[in-house]
């Protein structure tokens, strides 16, 4: 083969090699979080592993309000249990107001202060998962920790 010949393949390969790259979202995910490809079509989550939990954070739809001033987010929050005892009780921590569009600005969960719980009727069982959401303030996902995982 040609030097040319050579050097074009090259190039071709890399550049179909980032091709996924380039399209799929890049969220920034918070601290102690990491950016894992969980969906089709390039659709990046945030993931915090625990010992009994993995929290799945997507960014679901962005916009922005009164001339691009007020960015916000929605967010879908997976909560998996991977561990072999049935969680009743949980708190995550923290999602505060001022971190919210608004005070209604979160579904799925009780919300009191900075602390997410499970509802009153609520566990996660081995190998299942709750879902709540949220819309914040900004474009990314908060950094939503596991304060106590309670089990059965």
């Amino acid at each position: 083969m040609k030097p040319l010949t050579i050097f074009l393949l090259i190039v071709a390969s890399v550049f179909a090699l980032s091709i996924p790259s380039i399209f799929a979202s890049d969220p920034k995910c918070p601290a102690n979080y990491s950016a894992v490809d969980t969906q089709y079509g390039g659709v990046i989550s945030c993931q915090l592993h625990t010992n009994e939990l993995i929290i799945t954070q997507t960014v679901t739809s962005k916009w922005s309000e009164n001339n691009d001033q007020y960015p916000y987010a929605q967010v879908l929050v997976e909560i998996k249990n991977i561990g072999s005892k049935v969680i009743n009780q949980l708190v995550l921590s923290p999602l505060c107001l001022n971190t919210l569009k608004d005070s209604n600005a979160v579904w799925g969960v009780a919300h009191q202060g900075c602390d997410i719980h499970l509802p009153d009727y609520s566990t996660i069982h081995p190998n299942s998962a709750l879902f709540f959401g949220y819309i914040t303030k900004g474009s990314n996902a908060q950094p939503i920790n596991v304060v106590q995982a309670v089990p059965l």
